[in-house]
């Protein structure tokens, strides 16, 4: 897609993260704080988007019907025969509501927003993630200018939309407010600074900013049934993510140095894909 983020109306959501992961932001130290990962190396993790609610766990209750933007987890290295491997690991499971904001001055703050965000962050806990966060990206107009004067722009903008959006920072104070749970979950803003003629993917200035520490889900060490979910994700993931890579496949997708692995879930196939296509990547 060549449009800005402001400019799309359909899936808009889903083309952000494509973009933010893709960026080197979302490595360091995003990814390594959430993961517990050592900051002194690169971060090693995948991502599993847009996985389907009721494929994962058949309980509306538990999370509105629809998906999960994100995923996240950790995989090891390992050399067998003389060839690299990566392994997946679900020890720890990251679960990220995502939120793209177009108007800065008025950030998703209405009633009916703000129960939406509330059932989706709540239904995250309650399936039994490690660690829940909702990551606000605001997307702004594209700047211009000669040369490097366009990305500084761009940056300045970004800065500008940050200070703008108190809105944003709203969202979080008002989830702890209704239920202290909600003090356990992150919150991270991603103001976007784009460049005109450029989307978000070939030039910009994004950065991720911590406005709440994630810490543990306490429900998945106190609460019965949240333990139960929690053995069915693993499971599911166990029998429906590819667990032994060859490394070799991996560069050849996401290129060198690999850090990450994306896998998408198809609505059309009800499968797992390794990469962003769905029914068209070999997995």
């Amino acid at each position: 897609m060549d449009k800005h983020l402001k400019d799309l109306w359909d899936k808009r959501e889903k083309e952000a993260i494509r973009r933010i992961i893709d960026k080197s932001s979302f490595g360091s130290p995003f990814v390594t704080n959430l993961l517990e990962l050592n900051s002194d190396s690169m971060p090693l993790f995948w991502c599993l988007l847009w996985q389907d609610t009721q494929k994962l766990i058949k309980d509306k209750s538990i999370h509105k019907p629809g998906d999960i933007d994100i995923i996240l987890g950790k995989f090891d290295i390992i050399n067998d025969s003389g060839n690299d491997y990566a392994i997946i690991k679900s020890d720890i499971l990251i679960g990220i509501e995502v939120k793209v904001e177009v108007d800065r001055k008025s950030v998703k703050n209405r009633d009916e927003d703000q129960e939406q965000i509330n059932q989706q962050i709540s239904g995250l806990l309650n399936i039994g993630f490690n660690k829940v966060v909702l990551l606000n990206i605001i997307a702004t107009e594209p700047q211009n200018g000669n040369g490097f004067e366009a990305w500084l722009n761009a940056a300045e903008n970004s800065n500008i939309a940050l200070r703008e959006s108190e809105k944003v920072l709203m969202n979080m104070k008002i989830l702890l407010k209704n239920d202290p749970i909600f003090n356990y979950v992150g919150h991270w803003v991603a103001p976007w600074g784009s460049i005109d003629n450029k989307n978000e993917y070939f030039a910009g200035s994004v950065k991720l900013i911590e406005h709440n520490h994630a810490l543990n889900n306490p429900l998945l060490y106190s609460n019965d049934n949240v333990q139960k979910r929690r053995k069915i994700i693993e499971e599911y993931i166990n029998k429906n993510l590819p667990i032994k890579i060859p490394m070799i496949k991996i560069r050849e997708l996401f290129g060198m140095p690999t850090t990450f692995i994306i896998y998408t879930y198809c609505e059309k196939c009800n499968k797992i894909h390794l990469g962003y296509e769905t029914c068209h990547t070999i997995c």
